[in-house]
């Protein structure tokens, strides 16, 4: 059985069209990146409120979690309007694996639209700027701005958009991220380099692990 319920009740406790369950019987759901990240921003687009959230440092983490039921559900971004599709550390492609996976899919995919920015601390001048980080997928995004308007400019992966703004140190230092991670964290928004946005699709995916549990509906 499905840890879902078989439909959605409309309420303050349930709002339509998230996906509710016994979070604290059959665990949380995991993602990559921590809050203020796409993928953060993605599972409260889909479930309620209340459901914890995983923050793991990778897609591997992310599947690991699966594989071992230690989380009930994961949401992974699979594609991009601009970019295609949105592979992992080693190359392959979310989409590819989650077919070689036995973790079903949840539909409706979830769909966000996405704006990247530069961000710094308070003080920080794109002019002045020595370093910018982020991850790997934002970086690519954003590789022909960063050569044209910040030539010379250090580009730093890091393992999350949002996190590469929890860790700015200097005013030298930038970050690629949203206006949400500016915000959660303190940062100022030097530049938003995407005037207009991008579609990301996530996949929602239940623990192979996990779907024989009985649910409270």
């Amino acid at each position: 059985m499905s840890l879902l319920t078989s439909t959605q009740t409309q309420g303050p406790e349930h709002e339509p069209g998230l996906i509710t369950y016994d979070y604290e019987t059959y665990g949380d759901v995991a993602t990559q990146g921590r809050e203020g990240s796409y993928h953060y921003e993605a599972v409260r687009q889909r479930f309620h409120p209340d459901v914890p959230i995983i923050s793991c440092g990778s897609f591997d983490e992310v599947f690991g979690m699966l594989d071992q039921g230690d989380a009930a559900f994961a949401v992974v971004a699979v594609d991009n309007s601009k970019q295609g599709l949105v592979t992992n550390q080693d190359g392959l492609a979310n989409r590819q694996r989650i077919e070689q996976s036995p973790h079903p899919i949840i539909t409706p995919s979830i769909l966000l639209e996405v704006q990247l920015c530069l961000i710094g601390l308070p003080g920080a001048e794109p002019e002045n700027l020595r370093r910018v980080s982020s991850h790997p997928a934002a970086l690519n995004q954003t590789r022909e701005w960063l050569g044209l308007h910040l030539p010379g400019v250090e580009i730093v992966p890091h393992e999350d958009t949002a996190g590469a703004v929890a860790d700015l140190q200097n005013t030298d230092e930038a970050a690629i991220a949203s206006r949400e991670a500016a915000l959660h964290y303190g940062g100022h928004v030097l530049h938003v380099i995407q005037r207009e946005p991008e579609l990301t699709e996530f996949d929602v995916l239940q623990s192979a692990a996990q779907l024989d549990v009985s649910i409270n509906s």
